[in-house]
């Protein structure tokens, strides 16, 4: 029986065993990336806390980008296409956090990429 990859992806994504049992629920800012290249399909699921930040529009978005990647046999420049505009919405989420969270700006430091 063939399931709908979304239901597979959220099963692996929650039994596999793939995150520290410390992070569960709101803790976890997991990113799972799923290729099926026999079936032409791809899925992406984020930690409960991603969810807040990443609307799922936007995880569509991700796979739009590397489909034609994925659709040339191109799995890995698909990957590295999701891999860069996933860095750079979660970027811009950071930037936007201290505003949206009502952190002055004399709170945040900027460390100058040295973490």
């Amino acid at each position: 029986m063939d399931h709908p990859l979304e239901v597979q992806v959220f099963w692996l994504f929650n039994t596999a065993g793939l995150f520290a049992e410390d992070t569960k629920g709101g803790r976890n800012h997991g990113i799972l990336l799923v290729l099926d290249p026999p079936h032409g399909r791809s899925g992406l699921m984020i930690g409960y806390g991603l969810e807040p930040f990443v609307s799922d529009e936007a995880m569509d978005r991700l796979l739009e980008l590397a489909e034609p990647s994925w659709q040339r046999g191109d799995y890995p420049g698909g990957i590295l296409v999701v891999l860069r505009n996933l860095g750079t919405l979660l970027e811009s989420i950071s930037a936007a956090l201290p505003d949206a969270l009502g952190i002055p700006p004399e709170t945040t430091k900027k460390t100058g990429g040295d973490y």
